[in-house]
């Protein structure tokens, strides 16, 4: 499948789960978030705020750097290649060691870029979602921090950061059950695919931003 055939599938897992409407009402989102990180810096005065801001937390930088080396690494790591018996195992784990860095990420500096009311990232984007939809310059920025912000995001990067969770089921047919794990009640039920439509999400957030702002600054 190529890139266009797999976006699709990974949105139409999304609009199912009814969140990030505008990635998945748009022809092609990924041109679409690229150009609107390009848009974050054309007025001077917000660039140099946005400037100021990454110098003064250093650590946004540091930590989208590597993250998009974790991603490089586990980009080249074949779980086809494990022998056999193990090759289940192998292809869960693939999963999880992509997943839960990212969805980590969103919960620290990451978030602390997008949230943050110091930020011009973050302040921009509130005063958009105050536009009607039809209005704002920055749709799938808002849509993907509503995403962010979201119960079933949440539930599902807790789920993972604690390790608590169950996984059934093999290949693209496999279940995933997040735990509470202070009582060990069930939360929340999610498809492998998903919860892989949510970390492709943010990573091409990450993408975008780091192309597009961190390194155009």
């Amino acid at each position: 499948m190529d890139q266009a055939g797999t976006t699709r599938l990974l949105l139409g897992y999304l609009s199912k789960r009814g969140v990030a409407a505008a990635w998945c009402v748009h022809d092609h989102p990924l041109q679409k978030i690229e150009q609107e990180c390009t848009r974050l810096l054309t007025d001077q005065k917000r660039r140099a705020s946005i400037a100021n801001y990454l110098s003064v937390n250093p650590i946004i930088k540091e930590s989208l750097e590597s993250m998009l080396a974790q991603l490089a690494m586990a980009a080249g790591v074949r779980w086809q290649d494990t022998k056999g018996d193990l090759q289940p195992l192998a292809y869960r784990g693939w999963h999880i060691g992509r997943w839960i860095p990212t969805f980590l990420l969103i919960d620290g500096p990451l978030g602390k870029l997008l949230r943050d009311t110091n930020s011009p990232i973050a302040q921009m984007l509130r005063e958009d979602a105050r536009l009607k939809p039809q209005a704002r310059l920055y749709p799938l920025l808002c849509s993907a921090l509503d995403v962010f912000n979201c119960e079933l995001f949440r539930m599902v990067r807790n789920g993972f950061a604690h390790w608590s969770f169950r996984w059934s089921g093999q290949g693209g047919e496999a279940m995933i059950t997040i735990v509470d794990w202070k009582t060990g009640a069930e939360q929340e039920r999610v498809s492998m695919l998903e919860a892989e439509a949510l970390h492709w999400l943010t990573t091409e957030v990450i993408y975008a931003l780091d192309a597009s702002v961190l390194r155009a600054i």
